[in-house]
């Protein structure tokens, strides 16, 4: 009878795997007739993972049919349960033998390559990588009915680490085992010659394995070297030093298993490191321009100069970047004499690229060469200005070399614009050294020019302040009639309401009132603070009990505040009739 194949996907894993290992509950027919599936997946797994199902009948139907060459087995629940098929072949021409381990297993056998195919629940795999031992195996001759099979297996789906991990037993003689985890890592590189911290632990049931033994190899460019084996603690753990080599390896560490646990292992790639390199780059903290300074520095590595090196050395200033390659003398050092043309930064980069066995290094430095002052004078056409005023900034620019402009930047005091502000404009300055800029003054702002320097002068700036004056607008409501500019109240109190902008909330207001007498207008009391809402408004009254014909006005005067100066609105003149 042919094997059902339904292998669909994995492949290998491996550098620290994991998983949680749980014991098969034994049933009370289990020393003589064993069906029970267990399978555990790590997170990530498109079979299982990351979960843990025991089956057995009779929730769930398990079959298994096949020849000693290979066998299928199906485990289904009834309804919308879960179901999963397994296929175990030994490779073309072989049959399958109970107590043999068949490792590199993949989705198709092929010359001397066994088959294995773990899916389920809809889900498959398009390539695989994986292993599985066979623990039981028994075929009637005549019928080809399987009669007893057991087998404890691991599978890694599409090249990546995550496996499903488990053991099946069908109508088996054998005890169940349970399926056992075993960790391992490693540095994930190391010089030739450093020591590999390796380590794991080994856990079966959820409990940790004591007194196992672990045995490990190391696979490198010089072929596989068994390492010796080590024995797990008290808590499962072990530890593993080993000599890295010149190429990179991989370690793997194995268990073998037994009567009551499975096998597993796993492995960890470690690559070469590169031993590190140091280099210096030493320079002068200043200079001046014309005048010879020496960059210079030493490559080691290990301790040890590194002759004959290529350094590239990178020089950049304000005229550009320069690319420079030198070579260590039998010292290590490298040496060069620079005559800066121009004043400023000049940023110096060296680095060494390495080589097989020396990892590449760099290191920097800025030489800062003086540059001459120059003047700068900034004025503006007021110091206070009224709200939605245009302001004119006006720049004087003392001598310079071959640049001649300058960034004018506006920061509004109260908001959230933080220094130096926006930049407003970025001007040449004429034949005098002069430029005006003009700016619409909604807040009062604070103005910065900068000068940012040349080949030989240095970078210059201003900073002045000018105030804006609100606009604060009063309206009064509750009169009769208007004339003579005059507004007439009949037995009612005059209402005030205030307006000031920009919008300043929480200053203060407070309203003057002023009369006539004496042929003369003279001011009067002014009312407690009256606080601005959140509009920029706030609502008064103006209480008397003047007799009719008195005539009076009132003034708002508004708070200085972080981003006004005090302000007040122009009178409004009331009586009463």
């Amino acid at each position: 009878m042919e094997v059902r194949r339904r292998l669909l996907a994995v492949a290998v894993a491996v550098a620290a795997l994991t998983a949680t290992a749980l014991v098969v509950p034994l049933p009370a027919s289990a020393v003589t007739d064993t069906t029970v599936l267990e399978m555990v997946g790590d997170p990530g797994d498109p079979i299982v993972g990351p979960n843990h199902y025991t089956v057995s009948p009779p929730g769930t139907e398990l079959r298994a049919q096949g020849t000693t060459a290979g066998v299928h087995l199906s485990a289904v629940q009834p309804g919308p349960g879960h179901f999963w098929f397994l296929d175990f072949a030994a490779p073309p021409g072989t049959d399958l033998t109970a107590g043999l381990t068949y490792p590199n297993a993949e989705r198709f056998p092929g010359p001397g390559v066994a088959a294995l195919d773990v899916t389920g629940d809809g889900s498959a795999c398009n390539t695989v990588a994986g292993s599985f031992t066979v623990l039981e195996i028994a075929i009637d001759a005549f019928s080809g009915v399987v009669q007893q099979f057991a087998a404890s297996f691991e599978q890694h789906c599409g090249g990546v680490a995550p496996a499903v991990r488990g053991v099946v037993y069908f109508h088996s003689t054998l005890t169940p085992a349970s399926i056992s985890n075993l960790s391992l890592t490693g540095d994930t590189s190391k010089v030739p010659g450093g020591v590999v911290a390796l380590q794991g632990v080994l856990t079966a049931g959820g409990s940790p394995v004591v007194g196992a033994d672990v045995t490990l190899s190391r696979t490198d460019g010089s072929g596989t070297t068994s390492l010796p084996p080590v024995t797990t603690g008290t808590d499962g753990s072990y530890t593993a030093p080993d000599t890295m080599g010149t190429t990179a390896a991989t370690y793997t560490a194995s268990f073998a298993g037994d009567a009551s646990r499975t096998a597993s292992r796993a492995s960890v790639h470690v690559a070469v490191a590169k031993f590190p390199s140091t280099l210096a780059v030493v320079a002068p903290a200043t200079g001046k321009r014309g005048v010879t300074y020496t960059v210079s520095g030493v490559l080691s590595t290990r301790g040890t100069p590194v002759a004959g090196a290529k350094i590239s050395l990178r020089r950049t200033d304000l005229a550009g970047t320069k690319a420079l390659t030198l070579t260590t003398n039998a010292a290590g050092g490298y040496a060069y004499r620079d005559v800066p043309p121009v004043g400023g930064n000049v940023a110096w980069t060296a680095s060494w690229a390495g080589d097989a066995t020396n990892a590449a290094t760099s290191a920097s430095r800025t030489v800062v060469i003086a540059r001459t002052r120059t003047s700068m004078v900034v004025t503006t056409s007021a110091s206070r200005y009224a709200y939605g005023a245009r302001a004119t900034v006006t720049v004087r620019l003392g001598t310079t070399y071959n640049r001649r402009d300058v960034y004018v930047y506006a920061r509004p005091l109260g908001t959230s614009v933080v220094a130096p502000g926006t930049l407003v404009a970025h001007v040449k300055v004429n034949v005098a050294g002069v430029a005006a800029v003009s700016y619409v003054m909604r807040r009062s702002t604070t103005f910065t020019v900068a000068f940012r320097g040349d080949y030989r002068y240095a970078p210059v700036a201003r900073v002045v302040t000018r105030a804006v004056v609100p606009r604060v607008t009063v309206t009064l409501s509750g009169w009769s009639v208007f004339t003579g500019g005059f507004y007439v109240f009949h037995n009612v109190s005059p209402r005030v309401h205030v307006v000031v902008t920009p919008s300043v909330p929480g200053a203060c207001i407070g309203l003057q009132e002023g009369f006539y007498a004496g042929n003369t207008w003279q001011h009067g009391n002014t009312a407690g603070c009256l606080y601005l809402d959140a509009n920029s408004t706030v609502d008064g009254v103006v209480t008397h009990t003047a007799p009719a014909g008195n005539r009076f006005f009132v003034i708002a005067n508004v708070s200085s505040t972080p981003s006004t100066a005090a302000g007040a609105s122009a009178p409004l003149y009331f009586r009463f009739g």
